[in-house]
């Protein structure tokens, strides 16, 4: 056997010559496996006899007697209290009234009332002024007076309750509430009713600066009541008059249309007034309002005014002292200056309406064809 030296100084034995196997440490013993495995088994031992124990609780019950059940659950839930049979109380005796004397009240002395007063003055004299009733005079059932625009005339609503479906009446008067009676229009083939619309085209333009005459040309044929005749064919001339007022705010100009010329040349009134093609009252149009000119007026009417107030001369004792000629002046200036009214304009060619607001009978001129 040879003994080697190391590098420590240390002497170690060599293996044996016919071993050629290496040497090396053996580990020592580990505990933890076993340990591990044996608190495993008494942490199943413990859960098992627990869940055992449980489970023969819980099955206890049903192997108890109904004797033993029934001293368990009675010391638990309180007996049920059942009340006693009720007893009829006897009957109280009737111990009759005895009867006692009856005692005579007198009787309550009238009020006392002073005598009464009377003022002989209010019973002696007369009223010198008796009081009259008042009646109020019946209004008479006269006839009422209808004016009529067509050069008819005046005539009275009692005459023309003559004519079915042509009575007259007046709000608030004593035939308002009579009753009317229906008729048949007469010559429906040659008639156009009221409330019909005729449409046209303006030939003229309108400017109300100034007021004048207006015309306008039928643009559609308009049949008669029933449909079967024309009666103002295309092409018919309308004539008409507008005017010059225009309040603040109003953009349409009313033109009443006064008569109507066919092209065969028949005519008839109309009176009617003007619409557009929605049968609106009036013609819309553009509006100036001449802002510039009522301003520069404004302006003047100012100056003027302010003008009047510094020619006052002021005096020692506070007092003033006016001249009389340019508060004149100035007065007779604002008199003579107009105001600056607003102007509507409606250009030729324009589509209009004419509301027809009375019926127009054509059978005069139709009656020949």
């Amino acid at each position: 056997m040879s003994v080697d030296t190391g590098s420590d100084g240390q002497a170690k034995q060599a293996s044996p010559v016919g071993d050629v196997r290496p040497i090396v440490a053996g580990s020592g013993k580990s505990f933890a496996v076993p340990l591990f495995i044996a608190g495993t088994a008494i942490v199943a031992i413990m859960l098992f006899t627990a869940l055992d124990a449980n489970r023969r609780g819980l099955a206890a019950p049903a192997t108890l007697r109904p004797a033993e059940i029934l001293t368990e659950v009675g010391s638990r839930v309180p007996l049920l209290y059942i009340p006693p049979e009720r007893q009829e109380e006897p009957p109280l005796p009737i111990v009759p009234i005895e009867e006692e004397g009856i005692v005579d009240f007198p009787a309550p002395a009238p009020p006392f009332m002073d005598e009464p007063v009377f003022d002989r003055s209010s019973t002696l004299e007369p009223n010198p002024f008796p009081e009259q009733p008042s009646i109020a005079p019946a209004r008479p059932p006269g006839a009422v007076l209808v004016y009529d625009r067509s050069g008819g005339g005046a005539r009275s609503a009692a005459g023309a309750a003559d004519q079915p479906g042509a009575q007259a009446t007046i709000p608030g008067s004593d035939t308002a509430n009579q009753r009317v009676r229906a008729g048949r229009l007469s010559n429906p083939s040659t008639t156009v009713i009221q409330g019909t619309v005729i449409p046209a085209v303006l030939e003229t333009a309108i400017d109300t600066n100034r007021g004048g005459p207006a015309r306008a040309i039928v643009s559609r044929n308009v049949f008669g009541f029933d449909g079967t005749r024309v009666l103002i064919p295309r092409g018919s001339r309308l004539i008409g008059q507008y005017g010059t007022s225009l309040t603040a705010g109003q953009n349409r100009v009313l033109v009443e249309w006064t008569r109507l010329v066919r092209p065969d040349g028949a005519t008839i009134a109309l009176d009617s007034p003007s619409a557009d093609r929605l049968g609106r009252p009036g013609i819309r149009g553009d509006v100036n309002s001449h802002f510039w000119e009522r301003f520069a007026s404004a302006i003047f009417r100012t100056s003027l005014d302010v003008g009047a107030a510094l020619a006052t001369q002021q005096i020692g004792n506070g007092a003033f002292v006016v001249l009389p000629q340019t508060l004149r002046e100035s007065g007779s200036s604002n008199a003579t200056t107009p105001e600056v009214q607003r102007t509507l304009s409606v250009d030729q060619g324009v589509a209009v309406s004419v509301f027809v607001a009375r019926d127009l009978d054509f059978t005069p001129v139709e009656r020949g064809r």
